[in-house]
């Protein structure tokens, strides 16, 4: 006998195992299987740029994408927003600000847009950091934001593992 949950668990788990590949076919991700390493395109770059709130900026690696405010204090550390694509799947990291709107169910599709610039896969990471809502809230408790852990290998599925607080 299968219930509800189990069905819809199956189904979530399935529409997570395509988010590198479908990065990938769109021309956002370079996926080198035999050094196990992901590459951000320049498209991929092109789209958060145009996705950006005003009053921030992206700061580009190999493998990462980082939205920063322009203008930095020296306060206390918030935490940063950010994902980073490895070969064991992928690293979002949620600032303060953002994870306490998380945490409240509020522009979740915001966030996972800036950060993935795929409609399809950042509304399958916002439907994640919804259900995941409860736990963002328990680990932003000092106010430093959150890293949640997806793995999964490039061609299998992959699903949050973790998270922390930064």
């Amino acid at each position: 006998e299968v219930n509800a949950a189990e069905i819809k668990t199956e189904q979530w788990v399935h529409q997570e195992s395509t988010v590198v590949e479908m990065l990938q076919g769109n021309g956002f991700l370079e996926i080198d299987e035999s050094n196990k390493t992901v590459k951000i395109t320049d498209e991929y770059k092109k789209a958060v740029l145009e996705n950006i709130e005003p009053g921030y900026e992206a700061v580009f690696t190999d493998n990462s994408v980082s939205i920063v405010p322009r203008i930095q204090t020296f306060s206390a550390f918030t935490g940063v927003d950010k994902i980073v694509f490895t070969w064991k799947g992928y690293d979002v990291y949620l600032s303060n600000e953002k994870a306490t709107k998380t945490a409240a169910g509020i522009g979740l599709l915001a966030t996972a847009s800036t950060l993935i610039p795929e409609p399809t896969i950042s509304k399958v990471l916002a439907v994640t950091l919804g259900l995941g809502s409860g736990l963002i809230s328990l680990n932003n408790s000092e106010g430093r934001g959150v890293i949640i852990a997806y793995i999964g290998s490039i061609y299998t599925n992959s699903m949050p593992d973790w998270i922390t607080s930064q």
